[in-house]
Order: C-alpha cells, then structure tokens, then sequence
C-alpha cells in the first residue's frame, strides 16, 4: 500500500514545481560560488589550510539556507495539493491508514532533498573541473559535504511538513520556514535549523558559534527528525477533516 501512495504522489507532483525545485536549488548554488570564486579566488586559495577545505566552506554560504528554505517550500507544495482542491476528505476516505498517507509525503519529500543532493553535489564537480582547482575532483567528499546537511535538515522537514500538512495557510509555514533558517542559527546551535550549519565533513572551525562536528550533530539530528516525524505522525492522525 506504501508504493502505491508513492507513486500516486509521484504522480500528483508532477503537475507541481517539486521535481523542477532541487535542480534550481542546485544550479542556484553553482551560480553564487562562480561569482564568489571569481571575485575573491586568491583570498579563498589563501585564506584555508587546503583546497578541499576552501570549496566546502565557501558553499557554506548559501548550502544550508538553500537546504532549509527549499525543504520548506517543498513541503508547503507538498500539504497544499490536497488544501487547494478540498480534497483531503477523498484521500483520507481510501482504505488507507492516516500514517500511511504521511509516510509517503514524507519520503516523496526527503527523495526531493535527495535529488538536490545529487544535482548539488554534480554542480559542486563541475565547478571544480571549471576553476581548474588543484587535485582529482574529490567526488566522496563533495558527496557528504551536501549529503550530510540535507540529513541534518531531517528535523526542520518533519516539522515544515506537518506545519504544512495542518494548515490550509500556507504563507504561515512558509514564514515559519524562512524565519527559522535566517534567525534560528543566531541564537542556539542545539535548534533544528542549526545543525545544517554543523556537519560540514572538513575538520575546521566556521566560526565561534558553530561548533563543526558532523560525528554529534548527525546523530541528534536523526534522533530529532525521528522524535518530530512520530509527533507529525500522531498529530496528521487525529486532524479534522473539514469538508
């Protein structure tokens, strides 16, 4: 029953901007590192212990509030299919049960994420072919610096998608997406939208407040986005459904 609610959101989305979103995401990020590379490219080459080092934490400028805007708005796509055609009381009818329904968004939406992993992580190579950057392109590493954030953004997902899922505003989750990407970081490193910023796979220090150590905050993140996607769960279960 699982796969079939797979593919019936497989087929819902699209009709939607889901599948075309990640690949802007990434291609978003390749256009901001070209012009910070060609702006600034013997401070960066001068600024890190090694190249590799460098060209992850200058992605670092715009990777975690592409990950964490774009899994927001992914998720208002997601609960605002069945919000605009009213038609959460014939999805629900189906001889389905209610987790099953939440399931299947959830996993439609963390494969979205997935899929910007691959195009970000495709641009992230090309870039580095591009800027003739010293060394093979170090595809592993490239692979977990975008795998490992977009992991860590588990938490924030759950909570966006059942935001999304329970309104029928979709302005609310959205603000609630965006705020927490920009502001979160600022005030605690233990907040869901922070720990994006914590798993960068180099062993360096981005700044003071982040403490950079994808070793603890993968796991908490996981731990997190578990405890959130069970409450989502419980709270999609027992919402009404109005006609």
């Amino acid at each position: 029953m699982i796969l079939r609610l797979l593919l019936a959101e497989g087929l819902k989305i699209k009709r939607t901007w889901m599948v075309i979103l990640p690949m802007l995401g990434a291609l978003g990020i390749l256009a901001v590192l070209i012009v910070d590379y060609r702006l600034r490219s013997e401070y960066i080459l001068g600024k890190y212990p090694d190249t590799v080092t460098g060209f992850l934490l200058e992605a670092q400028i715009i990777l975690p509030i592409t990950i964490l805007i774009g899994g927001s708005l992914l998720a208002s796509l997601a609960g605002s299919m069945e919000h605009q055609g009213n038609a959460w009381k014939y999805v629900l009818a189906l001889p389905v049960s209610r987790w099953q329904v939440y399931l299947a968004k959830f996993l439609i939406l963390f494969f979205l994420m997935l899929l910007f992993s691959g195009g970000a992580t495709v641009s992230l190579a090309c870039l580095w072919k591009g800027l003739g950057l010293t060394g093979e392109v170090p595809w592993k590493t490239l692979a977990m610096g975008v795998t490992w954030p977009v992991i860590a953004a588990l938490p924030v997902l759950a909570i966006q998608l059942t935001l999304s899922l329970r309104m029928n505003n979709q302005s609310v989750p959205i603000i609630v997406g965006v705020l927490g990407a920009l502001f979160a970081p600022a005030f605690a490193n233990w907040l869901p939208w922070s720990y994006v910023f914590q798993v960068v796979p180099v062993d360096y220090a981005m700044s003071r407040r982040f403490e950079n150590d994808p070793s603890l905050w993968l796991p908490i993140a996981l731990g997190e986005g578990l405890i959130f996607f069970i409450v989502g769960m419980a709270l999609f279960q027992r919402q009404e459904v109005h006609s």
